[in-house]
């Protein structure tokens, strides 16, 4: 059982989803859906774990390490890419986590951060009028040239194309 609050607050998550979904001229940006449903997902998780709703001895070590790690990226992202800051915050050897969450989720842990990253400058590059400058430095990117490099390397465009497609 959850409260009525919580309750509210994830049909309101489903109720803007379901508004992206049948209005587009809304939003013409798949990504903010994605990071709205990602939020969503992540807070339900959370939820979960937080009423111990979970049986724990259907987690294997390999998804605990990867859970905790979502918890940390989600907090850190946009001033930690480093993997080894991850791995130390959780006390664990850097080739042992990330052989962790290959085995968890099949990706590594720079892949992992690099999608949570490219998804939130895709979502701000959409919905906001912030300049790039700005979202590259709040992305924890202070040279702006690098962040244009990074993003093209994973979306195929700068983040001006982007923003401007």
């Amino acid at each position: 059982p959850i409260s009525q609050e919580m309750s509210c607050l994830f049909a309101t998550f489903y109720d803007l989803l379901f508004q992206y979904a049948i209005y587009p001229n809304i939003l013409n940006n798949k990504e903010m859906i994605k990071a709205i449903f990602t939020m969503c997902s992540q807070g339900i998780v959370e939820l979960y774990n937080s009423n111990q709703l979970l049986e724990k001895r259907e987690l294997t070590r390999y998804t605990e390490i990867y859970q905790d790690f979502m918890n940390l990226v989600l907090k850190h992202y946009t001033t930690e890419h480093n993997v080894t800051f991850y791995a130390d915050q959780l006390g664990l050897t850097p080739p042992y986590f990330s052989t962790s969450i290959k085995k968890a989720i099949g990706q590594t842990p720079l892949e992992v951060i690099t999608q949570i990253i490219i998804m939130d400058a895709k979502a701000q590059l959409k919905s906001t009028n912030l300049p790039i400058k700005e979202i590259s430095i709040g992305l924890g990117y202070s040279n702006v040239a690098f962040f244009d490099k990074y993003f093209r390397r994973y979306v195929g465009m700068s983040p001006l194309e982007y923003r401007n497609s």
